[in-house]
């Protein structure tokens, strides 16, 4: 008997059994792309839930900076928390403890700056909606990210900043006098090849002498410390300081006020339209209270010999033309120093960072001039006659021309500058 051969197709048993595998795992291969798309969408919040904690706590520390001399990076009144919580809102995260909570802890509650004052630490959930995994389970999928920001007022440390980025001569020294500075670097941003210039035998002195660019020099003269050429630029650490605001000042005089005759006075400060002249011959003192002198036009200038002191003072000049500059040039000596609190601390002459009224400052033995002179598109002339003369805690300006035949010091101290520092720092 002759047995019939098994006609039947493999190939076909095989698909069979595939098409059987695909439908036992069909839900679970939807399912995993589920979780993949929900994911995806996760990634993306994700993101999103960062750079809201980071503008976020930015916020905060900019609160906190803008209000750093009354309450020294404490936030006593909310300000710094409403701020970062306003720009979370602004970016959906509304803090309802439902869809989003935003916790903002000043100072932070976690990691290396815990109980640190000036800093903020801002934490911000999101609780994601359940879309294509809603296959697996209910409920929300939460997100979550933190970040803590600085918002403090710190000292810079240059002794001499200059910002003009191309100078030739930026830092220009001549005659036998020279310049020194103190407990900080001197810093030229100018990329010039010539950047710093000396020539005569007057020198420049300094922990470090840093060149955006490079220098010369032609006869004795030196350059002496750490000297470094082509290091990276700093940029102007005051570019955020306010400027005064005339409108809330007490008018002291609506023309120039001028002091013409020796003898003893004593001035307010407030606005004074025109500016201040003073001419006057000694003997005599000039008295300036403490407070903001704001010259409104006509600058700033004594050319006389009356001796001047003031505590606590801060000069600001808003020229209309260059004429109108500061002018420290008289024979008499002359003490100044600059507020010890407040927005201004530790400026004694701000001229507006736009004018380019050159600045000029001439000892004659008997000049002691603490602070920061500020004239950030300016130039500033130092002028040494004699004597020991000291022209600041700090000079931050466009450029600088040192001549004469007497030394010139600059005494840089940490507390002559308020610097913003506001970043994200974990």
């Amino acid at each position: 008997m002759l047995m019939r051969a098994d006609r039947s197709n493999p190939f076909r048993a095989r698909r069979g059994t595939a098409m059987t595998i695909l439908a036992l795992s069909l839900p679970l291969l939807v399912g995993v792309m589920a979780l993949t798309l929900d994911g995806g969408v996760l990634m993306i919040e994700r993101r999103h839930a960062q750079s809201v904690a980071d503008a976020s706590s930015l916020a905060a520390a900019y609160s906190l900076y803008n209000n750093y001399s009354k309450n020294k990076g404490l936030d006593s009144d909310g300000a710094a928390a409403k701020a970062a919580r306003a720009i979370a809102s602004d970016n959906g995260y509304i803090n309802d403890g439902d869809t989003s909570t935003v916790t903002v802890n000043i100072p932070p509650l976690t990691g290396q700056f815990i109980g640190t004052d000036g800093y903020a630490e801002v934490n911000v959930q999101y609780n994601q909606p359940r879309y294509f995994s809603a296959l697996w389970g209910a409920g929300t999928m939460s997100v979550t990210a933190r970040t803590v920001a600085r918002g403090i007022a710190s000292p810079s440390s240059p002794a001499i900043l200059l910002l003009d980025p191309s100078m030739k001569a930026s830092l220009n020294v001549t005659g036998n006098g020279g310049i020194s500075a103190t407990g900080g670097s001197i810093v030229v941003d100018s990329n010039n090849l010539q950047s710093g210039v000396l020539t005569g035998a007057g020198g420049a002195s300094a922990p470090n002498i840093n060149f955006y660019g490079s220098y010369s020099t032609s006869g004795s003269g030196q350059f002496l410390g750490n000297v470094q050429s082509y290091i990276k630029p700093t940029p102007d650490p005051l570019s955020g300081l306010p400027v005064p605001n005339p409108a809330i000042m007490t008018v002291q005089s609506n023309t120039q006020y001028k002091i013409s005759a020796k003898g003893t006075y004593t001035l307010q400060p407030g606005l004074y339209k025109g500016g201040i002249a003073i001419s006057a011959p000694g003997p005599g003192l000039i008295t300036l209270s403490p407070g903001i002198y704001y010259m409104q036009g006509g600058g700033f200038s004594n050319s006389g010999s009356l001796d001047m002191t003031g505590t606590g003072v801060m000069i600001y000049n808003a020229p209309q033309q260059n004429s109108d500059q500061v002018k420290l040039t008289g024979s008499g000596n002359l003490t100044l120093s600059a507020p010890t609190s407040g927005t201004y601390k530790g400026i004694t002459i701000y001229q507006d960072r736009t004018a380019t009224a050159v600045v000029n400052v001439t000892g004659n033995g008997g000049m002691s001039l603490s602070g920061t002179i500020y004239s950030a598109k300016a130039e500033i002339d130092v002028t040494g006659n004699g004597g020991t003369n000291v022209v600041g805690s700090q000079i931050i300006a466009n450029n600088m021309k040192v001549t004469g035949n007497g030394p010139v010091n600059v005494i840089y101290t940490a507390s002559g500058s308020p610097v913003r520092d506001t970043r994200i720092v974990e």
